[in-house]
């Protein structure tokens, strides 16, 4: 979500710098379309369709932009008086050669008075990037008033065509069947897949507002509507993962329990999980996440509710710790919003993996609190999996300390996991960099978490990871004052755990005095972090041994849960064939371990 954010306040920044220079003005006249000026083509019944062609179509004084796309070029212009209140919906389609956009305004006339905005789409993503084919507004229309809406190109600046042929049409649309909490989609068991074309929807009189999704504290104007409903009654308590996804738009969604007019918010989110109790009524409200930034489009949405499996960590084996001159970046962020955070400071990371997870511990210096309007902690863990930076998204450096630390080294991201910390929820979706924004996330594959005083357990499929526990990450965190990375340059290697034999210290496949040595090293305080694979000495060994579950601790040769010089000299005694004083039950030296 950092690489995500990144480009997205770069795009902001370019566009307001150029945006200002740019100068009003259009191609030749001379065979400008006949919706050059406003107020363009007259709409008379609907569904209506024109194809058009903006080659040659000019830009009047004191024209304006709609704030998702400016300033616009080669505009033309279309308007229609609603015969009927409901939601409308305008699509632009084109063949992919430039990134046409929309802005749907409303009230007074033009030239000679102002223009309300009521709605905005673009098609313009990045520079050289290609543009979709098809965009689709939808907003909500009042009957007896005239809309206008106006179609151009943007980032000529770029290089970037900002002309051409283009097929403009409009229509009303009916609401979905659960538009209203009455008419709720009934969930019978998990699990549970449902879509539904949320263009239609709309929010109901006194329908409720979603608190956990804090909409007036957002860092950009943001609304929840376009909802639809499901209700669940569990016949069993437990764990129940919900996934929303949308073809084209973000939804997101509020779990509730109780009744219609007096419901108590559970958990939200576009992917989550609850612990649900059985008996008890529950309402999902499904729906759009937009504004200046992310324009309501509808399109087809997905839900899906599913049991929560969680799995068993193994022994974490690795160790990274908080280095001396770690540093931690305060003030407040370009993205964030005015809330202090009441933890940031991660001081160590230990991992461990087996055949179908790979496991973090996140240690911070202090408790993680439970999420408020005043206190929240978000999760950024990003993974080379493949360890090779040429592969997956490019993280460079950044100047500005604010956004990445301003101190990642290059590396390619293969697999992210961008989640609020919050001990009710257990889930967070993993994204790869295939997609530039991950809206079909309802059947992500998900990392499961849990909270626990001041430490954060991460799970990952290992599927998810390229089947083996070896990975390259850097973890962050991230609050209104302060973004702590771990480690601040570069990223840390986690190698497949190695399974040595018993007593095997070094792993070198040995059992002598270089065994030894690493465990006097570790009683002196000086064991060193390699990132080898070998369990570090003192920690938890990643196997078991003579069909015994006892976990063992790398070193511990004697099997008395400490390490300690006599566990060096045990060491020494078998290499010179004389049997060291351990108890019954411990493995022995050399023991191998269990499949």
């Amino acid at each position: 979500m950092i690489c995500q954010i990144v480009r997205r306040l770069t795009l902001t920044v370019t566009l307001a710098l150029v945006g200002a220079a740019a100068l009003a003005g259009g191609a030749g006249v001379a065979a400008a379309p006949g919706n050059d000026d406003f107020p363009g083509v007259t709409i008379g019944s609907l569904p209506f369709e024109q194809a058009t062609d903006t080659t040659d179509a000019t830009l009047e004084e004191d024209e304006p932009s709609p704030d998702c796309a400016s300033p616009l070029e080669n505009t033309v212009w279309w308007h229609h008086t609603a015969q009927a209140s409901g939601t409308y919906v305008a699509t632009l389609a084109t063949n992919g050669d430039w990134a046409p956009n929309l802005g749907v305004w409303a009230d007074s006339t033009f030239p000679g008075g102002g223009l309300a905005q009521q709605a905005c789409g673009s098609t313009f993503f990045f520079p050289g990037e290609p543009s979709e084919d098809t965009l689709r507004v939808t907003f909500a229309a009042d009957a007896g008033r005239t809309y206008y809406f106006q179609v151009g190109g943007f980032g000529s600046f770029f290089g970037e065509p900002v002309e051409g042929a283009v097929n403009f049409a409009l229509g009303r649309v009916e609401p979905p069947s659960n538009d209203n909490i009455a008419d709720a989609v009934t969930i019978g068991q998990v699990p549970f897949q449902h879509s539904v074309d949320i263009t239609g929807a709309a929010t109901e009189p006194g329908e409720p507002e979603p608190p956990c999704m804090f909409l007036d504290e957002y860092p950009f104007e943001v609304m929840f509507g376009a909802t639809v409903w499901y209700r669940y009654v569990p016949a069993e308590s437990g764990q129940v993962v919900f996934g929303l996804g949308g073809d084209d738009s973000y939804a997101s969604g509020v779990l509730w329990k109780g009744q219609p007019g007096a419901l108590e918010e559970v958990m939200c989110g576009s992917f989550f999980s609850a612990e649900l109790e059985a008996g008890e009524a529950y309402y999902l409200q499904v729906g759009e996440v937009w504004g200046p930034e992310f324009p309501l489009i509808g399109g087809i949405v997905s839900v899906t509710a599913r049991e929560l499996v969680v799995p068993e960590c193994p022994a974490l084996s690795f160790t990274f710790p908080e280095p001396d001159d770690d540093a931690v970046v305060t003030g407040p962020i370009p993205f964030s919003v005015d809330r202090p955070v009441s933890v940031a400071e991660v001081t160590a990371i230990h991992a461990g993996s087996n055949s179908e997870v790979a496991c973090l511990a996140v240690e911070f210096a202090r408790d993680i609190p439970a999420p408020s309007p005043s206190s929240y902690l978000y999760m950024d863990i990003m993974l080379d999996s493949d360890k090779d930076p040429r592969t997956g998204f490019p993280i460079e450096p950044d100047p500005d300390p604010q956004l990445t630390c301003g101190l990642m080294g290059p590396a390619g991201v293969d697999v992210e996991a961008f989640f609020a910390v919050d001990p009710r929820n257990r889930v967070a979706p993993l994204f790869t960099y295939d997609d530039f924004f991950p809206f079909g996330v309802s059947e992500s594959p998900y990392a499961v978490t849990t909270v626990s005083g001041d430490s954060l357990t991460i799970a990952f499929p290992l599927d998810a990871l390229g089947g083996d526990g070896a990975f390259d990450l850097v973890a962050v965190s991230i609050g209104d004052n302060g973004i702590d990375c771990l480690p601040d340059s570069g990223f840390f290697s986690v190698a497949e755990p190695v399974r040595p034999r018993f007593g095997d210290t070094n792993c070198d496949n040995g059992l002598n005095a270089g065994d030894s040595t690493a465990i006097l090293r570790h009683v002196a305080g000086s064991a060193p972090r390699t990132g080898s694979g070998c369990p570090q000495v003192g920690l938890p060994l990643p196997s078991t041994y003579a069909g015994s579950d006892e976990v063992y601790l790398a070193g511990d040769v004697d099997c008395d849960d400490l390490v300690t010089a006599f566990d060096a000299l045990v060491v020494l005694l078998d290499e010179a064939g004389v049997d060291g004083d351990t108890p019954g039950g411990c493995p022995g030296i050399g023991a191998m371990p269990d499949a």
